[in-house]
């Protein structure tokens, strides 16, 4: 049986997703990958909050809220931004990107950037459980791997793959 992923104090680990209505079909499929992948890191069910944004460029603002709420240890943010025919998504991805890092930097809460940025539809699919892998699951890792090296480095214990990787090499 899976154990659940906690914190060092016993409690569990409780991550929220904040997930674009706009694109529903994509970030819909995201969604299902990403709570996946949460619970098959024992991250149990009840507690993921997830919440609509309305498109893509709600998502700082939402994050933000749900960071400051101390009712989260990360947020994963999930988004689909399709290239149109002029520099519009551009300026989207931007802020988002922009957005989502000062949020995390200020609220200390880690928020993972899955926000697909596409030429098209049909890569689009690719990314979100197609031949290119689903973001919403790849971003959900990245969260829970930042959440657990935080605490790590709040523990004083040394958490580093690449130097675990280093070492066996010598």
């Amino acid at each position: 049986m899976m154990q659940q992923q906690q914190h060092s104090d016993g409690n569990p680990i409780r991550v929220g997703i904040i997930v674009s209505r706009y694109n529903h079909t994509i970030t819909g499929a995201m969604l299902a990958a990403a709570i996946g992948e949460a619970e098959s890191r024992g991250v149990k069910r009840d507690s993921i909050e997830v919440y609509d944004a309305p498109g893509a460029y709600e998502l700082p603002m939402l994050s933000d809220r749900l960071a400051m709420s101390e009712r989260v240890d990360g947020v994963l943010a999930l988004g689909c931004i399709v290239r149109g025919d002029t520099w519009h998504d551009r300026h989207i991805a931007d802020a988002i990107a922009q957005g989502l890092l000062h949020s995390q930097l200020q609220t200390g809460v880690p928020i993972a950037f899955g926000v697909l940025t596409v030429l098209d539809s049909q890569q689009a699919k690719d990314r979100a459980g197609g031949s290119k892998g689903n973001k919403g699951a790849e971003s959900m890792a990245a969260l829970l791997d930042t959440i657990a090296t935080m605490r790590a480095i709040d523990r004083g214990e040394q958490r580093s793959t690449v130097q675990a990787m280093f070492d066996k090499t010598l």
